[in-house]
């Protein structure tokens, strides 16, 4: 698990480094809004259409030619961006970079769940979750700095760069076993009661990172009117906690034990208050409920992927948790989209607060399924 955990977070590492700053990097190309919008929906869109099937193509193909073709083509996305600045080149090229992000993000997953085993499984899980988010971190707050000293094209040159020497590193993954399965086979783990919990709860509770997506960089240039460099430490320090508090719950699964759906709902209602809570005008006191949120991330990610792993048959978990990685990529868009325009319209801050209540909705879901008797989230606790 030691290389795939590197490659994901060496994977995060370079979003991280470059997406928050890819609005600003166009607008400096002489795009305009209009443009922009255009490009960067394309780009966060493209998910929606292929996870499913890059699912399906990890348990039909081999993963570890899946990532390497990936990370090429992520290589390719970020050379167009240094070489041009015309429109009809960028918007294939966002096309490829969005999909490309896509198949080696649920490549890696597919990866991670196929292998990691029985035993300290959740340890395991929460050391790749926690790895790849401390990536996406540190990734924000080297982006902010490089983009204060060197020009975007350095950025981007070194990005491109970076992902051709991770194809080289993905050539020594193991190989994963393929199987061929129809749509109505992957299908089937869904008409569970406890796997339709799992993809609506996680669903709404998705709806929050569309507001952040939309808001937060706004709300911290508007309110503490932070520098591009001040915008990537408040962002990405936090995450870093994250990453801390993902590994933290993996290991104190395989521990201590404990009831996968009260650390949900606990991981939910951190997450929730924190980001609520955090539109406040004080920036040490937004800071430290920045952190309170990201906490209650990093528990749910390791959590969802341990779901995952006792739930799905292995021969079809890569097809299987795409769909679970779909439903949540949906819900993200739909939180970008609605918050984009509540933002513009109420303030950035009221945004944030409103998309704290949807982390803390699906709690009610997970109380009444436990009260009928259901397993909720925990079905697959005694697997």
């Amino acid at each position: 698990m030691s290389l795939i955990t590197f490659l994901s977070a060496a994977l995060r590492f370079l979003q991280g480094l470059t997406f928050f700053f890819l609005a600003m990097i166009l607008q400096e190309k002489g795009l305009d809004g209009l443009h922009i919008g255009v490009l960067l929906s394309t780009y966060t869109l493209t998910p929606i259409l292929l996870s499913l099937p890059a699912g399906v193509m990890n348990d039909r193909f081999t993963s570890r030619g899946l990532l390497a073709a990936a990370l090429a083509g992520s290589a390719a996305f970020y050379l167009v961006l240094v070489k041009t600045a015309a429109f009809g080149a960028l918007w294939p090229a966002f096309f490829l970079g969005g999909a490309s992000m896509n198949l080696a993000t649920i490549s890696l997953q597919s990866i991670a769940l196929k292998t990691v085993g029985v035993k300290g499984r959740s340890t395991k899980l929460g050391l790749f979750q926690g790895g790849t988010f401390i990536g996406y971190g540190v990734g924000l707050v080297t982006g902010g700095l490089v983009m204060q000293l060197k020009s975007p094209e350095f950025l981007l040159s070194c990005a491109a760069l970076a992902f051709l020497a991770l194809v080289a590193f993905s050539s020594r993954l193991k190989e994963t076993a393929r199987v061929h399965l129809d749509l109505f086979e992957y299908l089937s783990a869904f008409r569970e009661r406890g796997v339709l919990i799992l993809c609506v709860s996680y669903g709404l509770f998705a709806l929050h990172w569309g507001s952040e997506g939309a808001s937060y960089g706004l709300f911290l240039r508007d309110w503490f009117h932070l520098s591009r460099f001040q915008c990537g430490l408040f962002m990405g320090l936090p995450i870093v906690g994250l990453g801390l508090a993902a590994v933290f719950t993996g290991t104190s699964l395989d521990r201590r034990g404990g009831s996968l759906r009260g650390l949900t709902i606990a991981a939910f209602l951190f997450s929730g208050l924190g980001q609520a809570l955090m539109a406040v005008p004080n920036i040490y006191l937004s800071f430290a409920l920045r952190l309170v949120h990201e906490v209650g991330d990093g528990m749910a990610g390791t959590l969802l992927l341990t779901e995952m792993a006792r739930r799905f048959s292995i021969d079809r978990i890569g097809g299987q948790s795409s769909l679970v990685t779909l439903c949540t990529v949906l819900a993200q868009s739909i939180g970008l989209f609605v918050f984009s325009g509540t933002g513009q319209l109420w303030g950035h801050h009221w945004s944030l607060i409103m998309g704290g209540v949807t982390a803390v909705a699906p709690i009610a879901l997970l109380i009444c399924a436990g009260k009928r008797g259901a397993a909720g989230c925990d079905a697959a606790a005694s697997a």
